[in-house]
């Protein structure tokens, strides 16, 4: 049975299109995934952007490594907070 697409996939397809530069050179996002996700997610996800996927990550490694990435998912695992 073939998958619908729903309006929340287009939603996600257009917030993860890479950014193309003045150059004509295409920049990637660095995503850091820190919470479990599908695999259905993070191929969704790598189309798109430079995908990080770390869902064991430690609160002292995510401080420590989250300087390097332009966003950051969680779920309900992972709390974020100002350190």
């Amino acid at each position: 049975m073939a998958k619908v697409k729903t309006e929340a996939d287009t939603k996600l397809e257009k917030a993860v299109k890479p950014e193309t530069s003045t150059d004509g050179s295409v920049a990637l996002k660095k995503v850091l995934v820190a919470d479990e996700i599908s695999q259905e997610g993070i191929d969704v996800l790598s189309k798109g952007l430079d995908v990080t996927y770390d869902p064991k990550i430690t609160p002292e490694q995510l401080a420590g490594t989250i300087n390097q990435f332009d966003a950051l998912l969680v779920r309900s695992r992972t709390t974020v907070t100002k350190k």
